[in-house]
């Protein structure tokens, strides 16, 4: 399993960020290589909501179940997708008393050797994973505080 840990400053309230990042409607919006979002159960996210999803990445489209686990307003949200590509994803939001927020992300995942097969290397998928969740945080952050 592989880890990823991220985190950035956001100059928005916490509540904002939170909306945005909890928002499914967003998610294909931040999530470059998150290319579809449907089938939410029910409408608005909250623990043991369910949705589909589909993800591509170095042209492999893959798709699965993805569920929330955790949902705390303005503390945390956490996402579990289901798939040839299992992945955990948890934000954390933290108020920092002057108007903005500091966003974490964790990501956990992993990918079954004959996935790498059909892609890359996996040193290769790693480093495009931590890409991945940099520009995550970074679209955060440009959505967030350009509106």
């Amino acid at each position: 399993m592989s880890v990823i840990n991220k985190s950035i400053v956001i100059k928005a309230p916490v509540s904002k960020v939170f909306g945005f990042v909890t928002n499914p409607e967003n998610w294909t919006r931040y999530v470059t290589s998150l290319v579809e979002v449907n089938n939410l159960s029910p409408d608005a996210p909250k623990k043991g909501s369910t949705f589909k999803w589909a993800y591509r990445m170095m042209g492999v489209k893959f798709r699965g179940k993805g569920t929330v686990t955790d949902n705390v307003k303005n503390k945390r949200f956490a996402l579990s997708l289901e798939g040839k590509h299992p992945v955990s994803e948890t934000y954390e939001f933290s108020d920092k008393g002057d108007g903005s927020t500091e966003l974490k992300v964790k990501v956990e995942y992993e990918i079954p050797s004959k996935v790498f097969s059909a892609i890359a290397d996996k040193l290769v998928v790693q480093r495009l994973n931590a890409i991945e969740a940099r520009n995550v945080l970074e679209k955060i952050k440009l959505f967030c505080e350009g509106t």
